[in-house]
């Protein structure tokens, strides 16, 4: 190879190798000093583009498995004011066995009335219970309102609706003890098994219907000799209804956020294997590159000197 002055070819070559070098060598302290294998978009821009969509995935799951957790506290807290209540309508059927008893008098009958009405501000008042200013059950009798609330449990918000039931006791439980026109066609007033689509005001005490006579379980207006043993009786199987319902829900809560967990651990290992730098294999890149870049600007130093010998043939 011809000594030259302007030309250094080697010293060229040996430079380009070392910043080769040194951009390995920088990249590898990023990705450890970071832990992510896609430092910037130009590593893996299709593979960058898969984890982002991935990490949007997994806060949307995290996010819908924490109103799924919302949706099942909830339904625990109504759950607990339906087995109060199921406690209240034990005792005032039992009092009301107790009422049927012959030996007792007038005051005896009058005394277990009393508790009676207590028993019924005490339904009123666990009815109006609230969770987080939600209330735990509807307040509203129109046979055409939607007073449920729906929790979804898929990250994508569509598919996946889960009802909570509020409506369980205007709908289902207490219904109004005294048909239309208060009477069972005889003049005796009758327990009515048959709304014929009418919606009484169930819970509230109040009579849609205009007339006195529809009365239910919570209006002050009643006594203990306005129901039989049978009226509580299915009173009784109503509440066992709507904590079925209940109980229903709550498991298939608990099984979607069960597979949400699932889901979750699932695309974490998947956008893990994309985005995370393997820190075992970039640590030998990085004491590769470290090494090469060393030994190249030891190289560059050298042919850089090469030029020098020229100088000898010149003395």
């Amino acid at each position: 190879m011809a000594l030259t002055i302007h030309t250094n070819n080697t010293a060229t070559i040996a430079s380009f190798n070392l910043s080769r070098s040194n951009a390995q060598l920088q990249k590898s302290l990023q990705r450890l000093s970071s832990g992510q294998r896609i430092v910037n978009p130009s590593d893996d821009a299709g593979g960058m583009a898969v984890g982002y969509k991935l990490q949007s995935v997994l806060k949307r799951t995290e996010a819908t498995r924490n109103n799924i957790q919302n949706g099942i506290s909830f339904l625990q807290v109504q759950d607990g004011a339906l087995k109060v209540m199921g406690d209240v309508l034990d005792r005032m059927a039992e009092l009301k066995s107790f009422f049927n008893d012959i030996s007792k008098n007038s005051l005896d009958r009058e005394n277990y009335n009393y508790e009676f009405t207590e028993l019924q501000k005490q339904l009123s008042l666990v009815r109006s219970e609230k969770f987080n200013g939600v209330s735990l059950f509807s307040n509203t009798n129109a046979a055409s309102s939607n007073p449920n609330f729906t929790v979804i449990t898929t990250e994508d918000g569509i598919s996946g609706v889960v009802s909570l039931t509020r409506n369980a006791l205007t709908e289902n439980v207490f219904k109004s003890k005294f048909g239309a026109d208060g009477s069972n066609g005889t003049g005796n007033v009758s327990r009515n098994t048959d709304l014929g689509g009418t919606t009484f005001g169930l819970l509230s005490g109040t009579d849609q219907s205009g007339s006195d006579n529809n009365q239910d379980l919570l209006d002050s207006a009643t006594s203990l000799a306005n129901f039989s043993v049978a009226d509580f009786v299915d009173f009784i199987q109503s509440l066992a209804n709507a904590r079925a319902i209940n109980g229903g829900t709550h498991s298939r809560l608990q099984f979607s956020s069960q597979m949400l967990e699932e889901n979750q651990q699932n695309l974490e290992a998947a956008r893990g294997r994309i985005m995370d730098a393997d820190m075992a294999i970039e640590s030998t890149r990085f004491a590769k590159y470290n090494v090469l870049a060393q030994a190249g600007a030891s190289m560059v130093a050298q042919a850089n000197a090469l030029s020098g010998l020229t100088l000898q043939l010149l003395q």
